[in-house]
């Protein structure tokens, strides 16, 4: 309410601080915390003397996610764009700094117009003064981006002072700063240069994310019990009895869910089980607070970061076979169409009765005995049944169905990828996709009846300027005929139904993925777009959500219980959880991309001069994106399309031709490349055409030459020789290191080639 009175008073005028006080009649600290908040937010500003609105001004509120040598990027609260911030405007300010900007919509550029603040901490490399030979002593290498600002550290806590390596990952307190010098305070090592799996564990810890839990923490979980007590029966329905059983991949170790399914003359209850994380997991405990801190467990290719201890993932809360487990249990009742017609949620015990795995599964619906009795056989096969029912349902009521690629590593006892897996959705991921799905929808629809806030997951509309921008893109490839004139889900399936050709159709669909919104959470319900469901939320996994969790303890307070509660204050609180826990969210998918194109790099380091096929997914002004065989994405530069004739993107096009032959290559081009170079800097994996002759007679001398650098540069951390005189001589590298589609602010055909939902996709599948 204090806010909504402070904008209404600075609306159209500057007000001091003092007259704020006056004209509120509120306390002076209460009012302090309330502007903070405000300007935090990006409404307000402050300039030395009195407050006012940014919009009265003209003035965005931005955060610098991109910095280089002489330009920004500048993200701006409630734009779908970033601006870029170049020249002598970007001098002093490093990535993670909140700025004003004058920004005008309609185009690219804007103007510095104040600082607001910088973040309190870095993360960096340490570097001793002695070795990187700088008159200024000890470095801390971070992310201020490509700046010329120098990162001194000042101070070392003395606990490790002695320990500390040239290599060590640390957590920093900027103590203070100029326009050209961070000075820090070392108070924390977060990876060891010398540990195993420490390129990974950077790139965790240098997103923001938690890789190891407080010691508060790990005291409170060795409190917890490890078995269930006869008391936790209480104001149970106890399923012990119950053929229930759990159906992951092969490597997960925990398990949030398990189903059963009866039939009832001609219809079906099914019974969705979900690990009750919350009777172990009090609110505002330390393990609450650290998992509402982690927001989602992180899935990268050597290991599991899990929002909770190891104690409770893959222990008590974990539904493993033959051991009694807590769950909040949902029973859906499923007509012959696929409908539910009603639905019970109650606590429970369950005994799940198999751990199964989506390849038996598949095997067994395959017609394969995979060793289990006759009523767990089935049982899938009902199961499957009544999934196909409810995606017939789906289907026909106009889910969104894209595809997306996803991969997996294999990895040695080093820790280094061997093999590459491309994963296919069977139909046992299909059958758990539908039975989760249908049990989010339907809790969300109870409280949606009852009235209650909750945490939505929402899928909002695709903007009309994302529609614009897909349909030109479309135009230039000629895929544009039959595109609907009404956007909604069933519309946007049909036209994709009108490709014959699979190429074209995974074109059309991808560049459609990459037009529509991010999926996030919040207290304001609206809808599910790729799911076309009016209602939805996440309940289903609250082992490895925290938005689950929430769900969780909201169905137990006020759907259960019928506790009473404040509608305004619980929305408002469900508001601010859920924009940071979508904040996490995305930082977690940041983290497993970046991670699945280190392994790339990693995979094709020993693979120099190897020959494969690939499909251009990806056109930028430097070179074409593309995917091989096996999923993995590679980048192939206009420089080496051809040794003699060049070659250049026409954006009008939207292809990459050669003027003096009329060679063209565009979205779906096939191309045979052979692996060239990795650059492990911007984590790249460089190819050449396959006939690509090199204006060289020693082109097997200089590959081997390269693939022994580029392997040495990973393994020593550090840039090749190679790769900087290639920067530095070549005008076209320039352009390179300029601009990365991945970055979402290259001068892109597609200016997002990694979409951040694209591991799930706009249906929501469940890992």
């Amino acid at each position: 309410m204090i806010k909504n009175n402070i904008l209404k008073q600075l609306n159209k005028r500057k007000l001091s601080f003092l007259q704020l006080v006056k004209k509120l009649e509120v306390r002076s600290d209460v009012l302090e915390n309330e502007l903070k908040s405000l300007m935090d937010q990006g409404l307000i500003f402050y300039d030395g003397n009195e407050y006012a609105l940014l919009s009265d001004y003209g003035l965005k509120f931005g955060r610098v996610v991109l910095r280089k040598r002489t330009f920004a990027y500048v993200e701006v609260k409630d734009d779908e764009k970033d601006y870029r911030l170049s020249g002598k405007m970007v001098a002093g300010l490093i990535v993670g700094d909140y700025i004003y900007v004058e920004a005008n919509p309609s185009f690219s550029d804007c103007h510095f117009a104040g600082f607001y603040k910088r973040k309190e901490s870095l993360i960096g490399k340490f570097i001793q003064g002695k070795k990187n030979g700088s008159s200024y002593g000890s470095l801390l290498c971070s992310e201020v981006g490509e700046s010329e600002i120098k990162v001194v550290v000042t101070k070392i806590d003395d606990s490790f002072k002695d320990e500390i390596v040239d290599g060590d990952t640390c957590y920093s307190i900027i103590e203070d700063f100029d326009r050209s010098t961070i000075y820090v305070k070392i108070v924390s090592v977060l990876v060891s240069a010398n540990e195993v799996g420490s390129d990974i564990s950077d790139i965790i810890v240098t997103n923001g994310a938690r890789l190891v839990f407080p010691d508060n923490v790990k005291e409170e979980v060795a409190k917890l019990p490890q078995e269930v007590r006869a008391k936790d029966y209480d104001g149970r329905v106890d399923l012990t009895s119950h053929l229930i059983v759990t159906i992951d991949g092969e490597d997960a170790l925990d398990f949030d869910d398990a189903v059963e399914v009866e039939r009832i003359n001609d219809a079906y209850k099914v019974g969705v089980h979900i690990a009750d994380v919350s009777f172990y997991v009090k609110e505002n405990t330390e393990i609450d607070k650290e998992a509402y801190l982690r927001g989602t467990s992180i899935y990268v290719a050597d290991r599991v970061v899990p929002m909770l201890p190891k104690e409770l993932s893959n222990g008590i809360c974990s539904l493993n076979p033959n051991v009694e487990r807590l769950t909040l249990s949902i029973y859906l009742y499923i007509d012959k169409y696929g409908n539910v017609f009603k639905h019970e949620i109650h606590p429970a015990v369950i005994k799940s009765k198999a751990r199964m795995t989506y390849k038996q599964v598949n095997s067994i619906l395959e017609g394969k005995n995979e060793g289990y009795s006759e009523d767990i056989i089935d049982l899938i096969k009902l199961l499957y049944e009544v999934s196909q029912k409810i995606r017939k349902r789906r289907n026909n009521n106009g889910c969104l169905n894209l595809s997306t690629t996803e991969v997996k590593f294999r990895l040695d006892e080093n820790n280094e990828p061997q093999e590459v897996i491309k994963l296919v959705q069977g139909k046992g991921e299909k059958l758990i996709e539908d039975l989760m799905i249908a049990a989010n929808v339907e809790v969300a629809n109870a409280f949606v009846t009852a009235n209650v806030p909750t945490l939505f997951r929402i899928h909002e509309l695709p903007k009309n300027k994302k529609i614009e921008s897909l349909k030109s893109s479309l135009l230039s490839l000629n895929l544009l005929n039959n595109f609907p004139s009404v956007i909604n889900p069933k519309s946007l399936n049909f036209w994709l139904l009108e490709f014959k050709d699979e190429g074209l159709k995974n074109i059309a669909s991808d560049l459609l993925l990459r037009s529509l919104a991010k999926a996030r959470y919040s207290a304001e319900n609206l809808s599910h777009f790729g799911l076309n469901e009016k209602n939805y939320l996440h309940f289903t996994s609250p082992i490895r959500r925290y938005p689950d969790l929430i769900v969780h303890r909201l169905v137990k307070q006020y759907l259960l219980d019928d506790h009473n509660f404040n509608k305004t204050e619980l929305e408002n609180l469900l508001e601010v959880k859920g924009n940071l826990l979508s904040e996490l969210e995305r930082q977690a998918q940041r983290i497993e991309r970046e991670v699945e194109d280190l392994e790339t790099c990693k995979y094709y380091a020993k693979r120099i001069g190897e020959v494969y096929q690939g499909t251009v997914t990806s056109i930028t002004n430097y070179g074409l994106y593309l995917e091989l065989e096996n999923g993995l994405e590679v980048l192939l530069l206009m420089e080496y399309i051809s040794g003699t004739n060049a070659f250049v993107f026409d954006e009008k096009i939207g292809k990459c031709i050669c003027r003096k032959t009329k060679e063209e290559y565009g979205l779906g081009s096939k191309i045979e490349v052979k692996i060239f170079e990795v650059d492990f800097t911007r984590k790249d994996v460089i190819v050449q055409k396959s006939d690509y002759i090199a204006e060289t007679n020693n082109v097997k001398e200089l590959n081997a030459e390269r693939s022994e650098r580029t392997f040495s540069s990973h393994k020593d951390g550090k840039k090749s020789r190679f790769h900087d005189k290639s920067t530095k001589n070549n005008g076209f590298r320039k352009e390179y290191n300029r601009s990365k589609p991945g970055d979402k602010r290259g001068k892109s055909f597609r200016s997002n080639r990694k979409p951040s939902f694209r591991k799930r996709g706009a249906n929501e599948k469940r890992r």
